[in-house]
């Protein structure tokens, strides 16, 4: 079991530290970028220093465990970094510059979508009702716009939508 920190830093203290300049002129989030930054150079070095081949191969292997980790797993970031390709806590960071979190996080299956999608019109529908507008503007007859929403709420849990703040009858 780890100890508990002695003193554990708030969030105000924390934005303070990635935004104070230091003696250098330099804030904790400039010294990041400036890695990142670096860390996207040498990374175009080493590729441009690459054979065709090498190329068509470095390609392949990461597609390829991409692939496997996001598509055929349906594993989170950090499983497809740490047990699909097998990095350390250190590819987290980096992940996120290059831009493979957000590749990660716009995976979807079609199923997933259609489901999405359907939840999507579920809401727009909602939103779209006049029972909604008199349930956001309070009004005196709740139990009449209820009601009136029983339909929407129907399709939207046959869309396998839940309702964790429906209370048990």
């Amino acid at each position: 079991m780890l100890p508990e920190p002695k003193n554990p830093i708030t969030l105000g203290e924390l934005i303070k530290t990635l935004v104070e300049k230091g003696e250098d002129g330099k804030s904790l989030s400039d010294r990041m970028q400036e890695i990142a930054d670096e860390n996207g150079k040498d990374a175009d070095v080493f590729w441009d220093g690459l054979s065709y081949e090498d190329k068509l191969k470095a390609f392949y292997s990461v597609c390829k465990r991409i692939h496997k980790g996001d598509v055929v797993e349906r594993g989170s970031y950090r499983h497809v970094l740490y047990d699909t390709f097998g990095f350390g806590f250190d590819a987290y960071a980096m992940g996120m510059d290059c831009g493979y979190m957000n590749i990660h996080n716009f995976i979807v299956t079609p199923d997933e979508q259609k489901s999405i999608n359907e939840q999507h019109k579920i809401a727009q529908y909602i939103v779209e009702s006049e029972a909604f507008t008199w349930l956001m503007v309070g009004s005196n007859h709740v139990d009449m716009q209820i009601a009136s929403l029983r339909e929407a709420y129907k399709k939207w849990s046959e869309a396998g939508g839940t309702n964790e703040l429906k209370k048990e009858q």
